[in-house]
């Protein structure tokens, strides 16, 4: 008995000292996993969050300051540059830049951010089609000062055999920088001069249009036709009801849409003088009683065919397929039936 209580003295003494040197070592412990894990920031979800950032956070800072941006892939470039009234296209004598897309561009490179990296080493970037003279790069400046730098590469190959969403997802990053980020949802943008030209060649709506005329300069052949109420009728050469309106409704869709694809020359002072020989001319007029017309000139080597509208200070080039379906004659559009596949 005394033995035993003895025993048990002794067994309480070393556990004492035992606790002494762990308890230490335990809240030591504990105090460098709470430093380390910082509890007080919030759940790994929160922190997380916290942690992301914009990838170009001078751009979301000075977004009101751009002053011009540059984009580039392979060998060709457009520079978008801030003038008075309001961005042109530098290679194309400062023709005014499509500014809604320009716009669109700025709001998905301000929303890009850090948060899905990728890679960080630079021995993979020729496979994320970030290498040198991969991809397209995208500058934007605000004066001397660069706010944007990005180098957008390959979209991310996706499985459709997995099933869910497709999305069109980019690999980029920030040049100078070696991470590597899944850009959700931005894809990168044209970057051929005529695709930022801000450049509608009619300005009314198909519905607005009560008369039109085509007058086909090489064969001295025009037609003219006039819509009363919801028909159409043919006033010249002949006078006759339209008997289908697919054929008047394709022409008018394709000139009420009908777009610059480039711009050859300034045509402020009129009529240049390296236009034509003349080919066409197209007219359109609205319930107001606008007139609209376009003037075709030769095809040029690209494609493109010269268009210019009396009053406008530029001669552009518009696409020849345009151009085909504009070339209505005044049989195809008396034709009674769609033409046939053959």
């Amino acid at each position: 008995s005394w033995r035993s209580g003895e025993e048990r003295l002794g067994g309480g003494s070393v556990m004492n000292r035992l606790n002494r040197v762990l308890l230490p070592l335990f809240l030591g412990l504990f105090s460098l996993a709470w430093f380390l894990e910082e509890p007080w920031k919030g759940d790994a979800f929160e922190r997380t969050a916290l942690e992301v950032g914009p990838l170009f956070p001078e751009l979301v800072a000075q977004r009101a300051q751009i002053s011009k941006v540059i984009l580039m892939r392979d060998q060709e470039q457009t520079t978008l540059e801030r003038g008075q009234a309001g961005f042109g296209v530098a290679e194309r004598m400062h023709h005014p830049a499509a500014n809604q897309r320009l716009v669109h561009l700025i709001d998905a490179l301000s929303l890009l951010d850090d948060r899905d990296v990728v890679s960080t080493n630079p021995d993979k970037f020729l496979a994320y089609g970030l290498a040198e003279h991969q991809g397209t790069r995208i500058q934007v400046y605000a004066g001397d000062k660069l706010l944007a730098d990005a180098h957008c590469g390959s979209m991310r190959q996706q499985d459709p055999q997995m099933g869910g969403k497709m999305s069109l997802d980019f690999y980029l990053r920030a040049m100078g920088g070696q991470r590597v980020v899944l850009a959700r949802g931005f894809t990168p943008p044209m970057t051929g001069p005529g695709d930022w030209l801000e450049a509608p060649l009619v300005g009314v709506e198909e519905s607005e249009v009560v008369a039109a005329q085509r007058i086909d300069v090489r064969t001295g052949n025009e037609w003219h036709v006039q819509k009363t109420g919801e028909d159409w009728s043919m006033t010249k050469p002949v006078q006759e009801p339209l008997a289908e309106l697919y054929t008047i409704d394709s022409f008018l869709f394709s000139m009420c849409r009908l777009y610059a694809e480039d711009v050859f020359a300034e045509a402020k002072d009129g009529l240049p003088e390296e236009f034509g020989p003349l080919e066409d001319l197209f007219q359109v007029a609205s319930q107001e009683g606008n007139l609209f017309e376009v003037h075709l000139g030769k095809l040029r080597p690209g494609g493109l065919r010269e268009a210019w509208i009396p009053g406008a200070p530029w001669l552009y080039g518009v696409a020849e397929h345009d151009v085909h379906q504009l070339r209505q004659t005044a049989e195809t559009m008396l034709r009674s039936e769609p033409p046939g596949d053959d």
